[in-house]
């Protein structure tokens, strides 16, 4: 993606190192050649430099002038630690390029200690690993001019979103599902990986039958009777009939349309299903496609003539722009509003200039009713929620909760709790920590002046 924007927006010619690519640089320059010496202008993947640690060191020894992280929420170093692979892999990148501008649209799921050990990457100097963190936010200190958040308002405002609930009337076709749902939360769990366990078997019935029956264990599968109740709910799903009857409608009036799952196997039971009941092309994008396969996807959905319906995992909830895509539809709800916001960010985004429409099922009774309605409750379908990552992390373990005590909705007390608390963090317009006045950026030592580092 960032190989496209470089060139349709700026004409920018930069070449996607990739294991391919590394074997045409040693053949035509030789073994232990610097790829980074061979194209001076390069986009790589933080996978391929986990998979060759000695593309970092290639890195350094090439001199970077300005590096760029993209989605930097992913480096992660929690206290006394030297970091995860991703943030060990970029740190001595960062540390010897010129300049270095890290990007992020994602709140950091950690806390605020994350940003701050992610302006050690920019300042080491200024926080150091003795500093109080929170210290630094008590005291309400402005940041360096290193960072900038830029905000909705800052950029004059997107366009809002329209949450559409979806209630399907079909006693007949919710009741197996249902039925699948309470038979697993009568299991027992004593223990927190029994109450692991049951609640991704959960999760996964809620999503689709078919996501439940690839788990079974083979003990599960011989009786067959959790096997049965699965198949048996996926076929009656009502969510997939309703998704069939109107995806030519929208096909008809040239929408696209993208739905997110969040298993392999609901993407497959959705795609038999609208090519069989609606006789439609179909797109789907997920992690076991090839990156080039999903820019493919991707360019092939974006056009006129491509399919009007995506379909995709997880994988597309992070880093790519849908932003001209009509709708989205929430096959199944995550139970971490996070994970929802970032579906929902794929439209929500600049160069949108419609409302965003947003479509997620209530099921009639149940566990994923509650879990439709914490979302609702939440306002995570009106508005972005963004900077409320620690207080909506209160949500998975209230539903856990639930499922360990074979409930099918939330303890009253738990939303009232999640509730006040999300209200009372809602961002102040002013930011959580206030900006540094204008004024001349400090060198580091032996490096020209450092570039404003953006976090968006």
């Amino acid at each position: 993606q960032w190989l496209g924007e470089l060139w349709r927006k700026y004409h920018q010619v930069f070449v996607l190192i990739d294991e391919e690519r590394l074997q045409d640089v040693e053949r035509e320059y030789g073994a232990g050649f610097n790829p980074f010496d061979a194209y001076p202008r390069a986009i790589v993947g933080i996978d391929l430099l986990l998979a060759n640690p000695r593309l970092t060191d290639s890195a350094v020894a090439a001199g970077i002038d300005v590096l760029i992280v993209d989605e930097a929420h992913h480096l992660r170093r929690p206290p006394g630690h030297p970091g995860n692979p991703e943030y060990r892999a970029v740190a001595p990148i960062a540390d010897a390029a010129t300049h270095c501008l890290l990007l992020t649209a994602t709140p950091l799921e950690d806390d605020a200690h994350g940003f701050f050990r992610l302006l050690q990457l920019l300042r080491p100097e200024g926080f150091d690993d003795d500093a109080s963190f929170d210290r630094h936010l008590a005291e309400r200190r402005p940041l360096p001019p290193c960072t900038s958040a830029t905000r909705r308002v800052d950029i004059g405002g997107l366009p809002p979103r329209v949450g559409r609930p979806v209630e399907i009337d079909d006693p007949g076709g919710w009741e197996p599902v249902l039925d699948l749902e309470r038979a697993l939360l009568a299991v027992p769990a004593t223990n927190p990986l029994e109450v692991r366990r049951k609640s991704e078997r959960l999760q996964r019935a809620l999503a689709h039958g078919d996501a439940l029956a690839a788990i079974l264990d083979r003990k599960e599968r011989d009786t067959g009777i959790l096997t049965a109740m699965a198949e048996q709910a996926a076929a009656s799903d009502p969510r997939v009939r309703w998704l069939a009857a109107r995806a030519r409608v929208w096909r008809d009036r040239g929408d696209k349309t993208l739905v997110f799952v969040a298993h392999r196997e609901t993407q497959e039971a959705i795609q038999t299903a609208l090519s069989r009941l609606a006789q439609i092309r179909v797109g789907l994008f997920h992690e076991d496609l090839s990156p080039a396969r999903r820019d493919i996807e991707v360019a092939q959905f974006r056009l006129s003539t491509g399919p009007s319906l995506l379909v995709s995992t997880e994988c597309g909830g992070e880093g790519r722009n849908f932003e001209f895509c009509t709708r989205i539809v929430l096959f199944d709800l995550p139970w971490d509003p996070m994970v929802v916001e970032q579906r929902v960010g794929r439209l929500d985004r600049i160069g949108r200039t419609e409302p965003v429409e947003i479509r997620w099922f209530r099921p009639p009774s149940g566990l994923g009713r509650a879990v439709a309605t914490i979302h609702e409750r939440l306002g995570l379908f009106r508005e972005p929620l963004g900077g409320l990552e620690r207080e909506l992390a209160l949500v998975p373990p209230a539903i856990e909760r639930a499922v360990a005590d074979g409930r099918d909705d939330l303890e009253p007390d738990a939303v009232d709790v999640i509730l006040s608390t999300a209200d009372r963090a809602r961002p102040d317009p002013r930011g959580r920590v206030p900006r540094a006045p204008p004024g001349p950026v400090p060198r580091r030592p032996g490096r020209r002046d450092p570039v404003r580092s953006t976090r968006t």
